[in-house]
């Protein structure tokens, strides 16, 4: 059953940090300020997994 609503989606607890960065040139670079980063996946607009990286114990990943 698909029920439609006329309304957007929110999150009103969603609370923005700059302890994360996330950019692409000719690599994808994410890099924590805060914290370890401890496993990655990156999805495409469509949905589908194109990256997925795990066990990882790295502020920096390229």
């Amino acid at each position: 059953m698909l029920r439609y609503t006329n309304q957007t989606l929110s999150n009103d607890t969603f609370e923005f940090s700059d302890s994360v960065s996330v950019y692409a040139n000719q690599y994808l670079n994410i890099k924590s300020s805060s914290e370890n980063i401890t496993d990655v996946k990156v999805f495409d607009v469509l949905g589908k997994q194109f990256l997925a990286k795990t066990k990882l114990v790295k502020t920096k990943l390229v």
